[in-house]
């Protein structure tokens, strides 16, 4: 892993610690903000200028795109209703956006040592990750 990666997931990490620090202090801007920052500037080191624009900008990531960016601003106006409003529309965003990994990160949890055997033997786990992991297109197809 080359030195742009690694300060790109550092500051996905630290974009987390402060999304995390929004929520114990009662969604507090000035943390939202710099987690948003922190987000976008890790996301643009982990993959570049480029990679970035291509996956916000992907036919299927479009409409979370568009609902994350939205909250974001929300989130910069500062009213306070807007505050909540935004990070609501975040977390939905950001959920479409990365709803295609769902079941990656489900699969790699289910490998570690504490959590693992737990997931593992879990039928209702099992079957939320599949119904939040599918994105409509699959029960269509099973359907005809």
């Amino acid at each position: 892993m080359d030195d742009n990666k690694k300060i790109g997931l550092g500051l996905i990490l630290l974009a987390i610690l402060f999304f995390a620090l929004s929520l114990l202090f009662m969604l507090d801007r000035a943390f939202l903000v710099m987690a948003n920052m922190a987000f976008i500037a890790g996301f643009v080191m982990l993959i570049g200028v480029w990679g970035t624009l291509q996956f916000f900008m992907r036919r299927t990531k479009i409409k979370g795109s568009i609902i994350y960016f939205i909250g974001f601003v929300m989130i910069i106006m500062g009213f306070p209703f807007f505050t909540l409003t935004g990070f609501i529309l975040q977390i939905y965003g950001v959920f479409l956006l990365f709803r295609s990994f769902i079941k990656t990160i489900f699969a790699y949890m289910q490998t570690m040592p504490v959590i693992g055997g737990f997931l593992r033997k879990s039928t209702a786990i099992h079957k939320l990750v599949d119904m939040a992991g599918s994105d409509g297109s699959q029960k269509e197809k099973a359907e005809v």
